[in-house]
């Protein structure tokens, strides 16, 4: 009996190639340490000259994030701003790019496009690497002769580039929360801070100027709220305090607010009611933004500690702690009682 031939799917090349990638992703956690073990593998179904992966970072920018040409040792990372790169350089979650010659596309007056139009490149076929509907970065594939690739060339870029996709997604993930930690190591300082002080009015200038390396601000406070939740004394500020008044009235629309974990204020102008005197005080002083965080005492909300700046949209949900473990140390120490009505203090 004659054996039963192999299915095409089984025997196509890129099946194989892309398994291979796909293993050789999954055993690192780096992929620029394995980039060139990638682009050999797909070498074998694409004809590239060169071959790289770049991520979008802050800025926003493009990191280099692996690279491969043949004979050439890898280089150092290189980084491109938005302004730098032209739009059909910068990645998009719309769908693989072909540019079949870069001298007609290119922009010598963008420093991305000359480096790639000084290295001799004329065919440039890029493929997105997304998360759901977000670009990452991308993975490009370049050869220095014109129309190198085919309509084909581009499923299979966008193949490999799928696979990339949870790698790089990985890595910024591991970033993110480098970068945590290290804002959480920062705020150590705030202990050293504190340890020395009856009164935190003493050193709230010192607290600040800590914070403001992981918390940008502008303006930082730490109000105390009367017992029946309708007036705030602003007890310490830091640096000038001439903007802010002594105390200040919280309105019915506004003392719900007062309960919250954390509050974050985009607009003064737009998310503050307009009866309140917080949205007063704070674009009288031309301050936008806010993250407002409780302090408690014997578990009880006394007050809080605020963050202000004159940007729009400055905070985020990945501030609410860093700003909770500055208003965290050491508070039952250093906050006085919290005054009744009317500024009286029991």
């Amino acid at each position: 009996m004659q054996k039963a031939s192999s299915s095409p799917r089984a025997a196509d090349p890129l099946v194989g190639v892309l398994t291979e990638i796909a293993r050789i992703v999954a055993e690192t956690l780096s992929l620029p340490d394995v980039f060139v073990r990638v682009a050999g593998a797909a070498r074998r179904v694409l004809p590239f000259d060169a071959a790289g992966v770049v991520r979008i970072v802050d800025g926003p920018a493009l990191l280099s994030w692996g690279m491969a040409t043949p004979g050439i040792p890898a280089g150092p990372e290189w980084r491109y701003e938005r302004s730098e790169t032209s739009d059909i350089l910068w990645p998009s979650a719309t769908g693989t790019r072909r540019i079949d010659d870069a001298r007609t596309v290119l922009e010598l007056s963008l420093r991305a496009d000359k480096d790639v139009l000084d290295s001799g490149t004329r065919s440039i076929l890029v493929a997105p690497i997304v998360r759901g509907q977000v670009a990452l970065g991308d993975l490009w594939l370049s050869a220095k002769t014109p129309a190198r690739f085919s309509p084909g060339d581009e499923e299979t870029a966008g193949a490999i580039a799928d696979i990339l996709s949870a790698a790089l997604e990985h890595e910024r993930l591991a970033d993110e929360e480098r970068e945590r930690l290290g804002r959480h190591r920062e705020l150590d300082a705030l202990g050293p801070a504190l340890a020395s002080a009856l009164d935190v009015r003493e050193v709230f200038d010192q607290v600040s100027a800590i914070a403001r390396r992981v918390l940008p601000h502008d303006k930082m406070t730490l109000g105390l709220l009367s017992d029946d939740r309708t007036e705030n004394r602003l007890w310490a500020i830091a640096g000038d305090r001439s903007w802010a008044p002594e105390t200040y009235p919280i309105p019915e629309s506004e003392r719900a607010q007062m309960e919250l974990g954390f509050q974050i204020v985009g607009d003064a102008e737009t998310d503050l009611p307009p009866d309140s005197s917080r949205r007063a005080i704070l674009l009288g002083a031309g301050l936008r933004s806010s993250l407002r965080v409780p302090v408690r005492l014997e578990g009880r909300i006394v007050g809080a500690l605020s963050f202000h700046a004159t940007e729009m949209g400055r905070y985020g949900e990945e501030d609410v702690e860093l700003a909770g473990r500055v208003a965290g140390p050491g508070r039952p120490r250093v906050l006085p009682p919290a005054p009744r009505r009317g500024g009286e203090e029991g």
